[in-house]
């Protein structure tokens, strides 16, 4: 049942002062109850509620639970709030006493029980507002916090890994001061052959959060490392979902100078996953595998030796969008480095072209990347050239996007420029497509369509 005592309202606890028939030391004490109850009630926003009785017990049992003695009781009040915290959205602020007491059980040992809620009801805290985290650290949560990385209890163990994650994810002063604790080396040390996948991915998760601001590159190193070799070691498909999403984030936003593929085993696991039967761990690989081509020549030369350029090719008959389109655009990070020469092949280009042909504009741009790319070179252009490319460039004037037609018009001018003798024919088709975008609504499409038809 909802916790009713999170809906009532802050008017209806006023105090009533025309108690004249209760003696003055019962209406002191009754005033005094609710005040507490009325600040209490206002501190948490609560609202209305069509409970009133029921309310007032809820919030008196909470508030006295945490103070109790009573372990059984201080459990049972802790689960209470934790619901409530859990299922109220719109909390904005909380009462200083009830976070001090929450801390306060936090180091609370001798009850497992007691010290796991306690870090459970924190974490619904971190979630809230920033009011909410700033009430947290007046009252010292990453200390505290810390020091229950350390608790003789394992779920209170990882409930705090779970919360310091949440908590350096909010702010880059946070994880600075969640790092000063010097907290990474235990967490590491939580990791071991027998921990559940559920274990590892509250562990992994933090890590993650972790890298949410600038970290220093031996820490950031350290982590990629972890969770790499949690990656390798591990076959639970959510647990390599999670890492698989949290590494493709990672390769885009990590800098060059960290290595990502850092030994050959996360190549050729990356590799083995980019063609697994489950879709989102697949794409999650391959988008890894394809980030890394562009961040160092090093860990370009390790995907491909792992076996990427056959698993880039095999994906372009997928049916699957992002997979479709990263293979694309991963052949075009190829075409445009030392290792094009994989790429000119008669039946993968026919495959790339008739993607660029047929395919929507956002999976054909990509593919029309690639022809591109290798026009940049005169080696590979003659090779374009020979199998007949200017034949295949009148059907790419379908694109709308400025982007898409620009791209298009590299392609024209790359092609002319080092082919100038056309035949009348393709030169008539060429310009009449040409004359057509000079009349586009973007400048630059018409001004480029414009110096092409003056200068060729």
């Amino acid at each position: 049942m909802e916790n009713s005592f999170f809906k009532a309202n802050p008017e209806d606890f006023k105090v009533d002062e025309n108690m004249k028939d209760v003696s003055t030391q019962e209406s002191e004490i009754m005033i005094e109850e609710q005040k507490q109850i009325a600040e209490l009630f206002d501190m948490l926003k609560i609202e209305d509620s069509s409970t009133l009785h029921e309310s007032i017990c809820s919030l008196q049992e909470i508030v006295s639970g945490l103070k109790s003695n009573n372990e059984d009781k201080c459990v049972q009040s802790l689960i209470s709030l934790e619901d409530a915290l859990f299922k109220t959205e719109n909390l904005e602020s909380v009462n200083d006493e009830i976070v001090a007491l929450l801390m306060s059980l936090v180091k609370y040992e001798r009850n497992s029980k007691i010290q796991l809620h306690a870090l459970r009801c924190i974490s619904e805290l971190t979630v809230k507002t920033e009011q909410e985290m700033q009430t947290l650290v007046r009252n010292n949560i990453v200390t505290v916090v810390s020091m229950a990385l350390t608790s003789t209890h394992p779920r209170s163990r990882i409930q705090a890994v779970q919360v310091l994650g949440r908590i350096a994810a909010s702010s880059a002063e946070l994880q600075t001061c969640v790092f000063k604790r010097g907290v990474l080396p235990i967490i590491f040390s939580l990791i071991e052959k027998k921990s559940s996948v559920s274990d590892l991915l509250v562990i992994t998760h933090c890590l993650y959060c972790f890298c949410h601001y600038n970290l220093e590159p031996i820490s950031l190193i350290q982590i990629i490392k972890v969770i790499g070799n949690i990656f390798i070691e591990h076959n639970d498909l959510q647990l390599l979902i999670k890492i698989a999403y949290l590494f493709s984030t990672l390769s885009r936003s990590v800098e060059e100078n960290i290595p990502l593929i850092y030994c050959t085993d996360i190549a050729s696991t990356l590799v083995k996953y980019a063609m697994h039967p489950h879709e989102k761990l697949a794409w999650a690989s391959l988008n890894i595998l394809a980030n890394s081509l562009k961040r160092s020549p090093s860990e370009a030369e390790e995907i491909l030796n792992a076996g990427a350029f056959n698993v880039f090719k095999l994906c372009l008959n997928s049916h699957n969008p992002r997979i479709l389109s990263d293979s694309c655009w991963a052949l075009s990070i190829i075409a445009a480095s030392a290792y094009r020469e994989l790429l000119l092949d008669l039946i993968l280009l026919q495959k790339i072209m008739q993607i660029a042909r047929e395919c929507v504009e956002s999976i054909a741009v990509k593919a029309l990347w690639v022809i591109k790319n290798l026009t940049e070179f005169e080696d590979s252009l003659t090779f374009l050239r020979n199998i007949g490319l200017v034949k295949v460039l009148n059907p790419l004037f379908r694109f709308t996007e400025k982007d898409a037609l620009i791209t298009v018009l590299i392609l024209v001018k790359n092609t002319l420029g080092n082919y100038p003798s056309l035949s009348d024919i393709e030169k008539a088709e060429l310009r009449g497509k040409l004359e057509e975008l000079k009349l586009h609504s973007n400048s630059e499409v018409s001004n480029f369509a414009r110096d092409l038809i003056e200068k060729y």
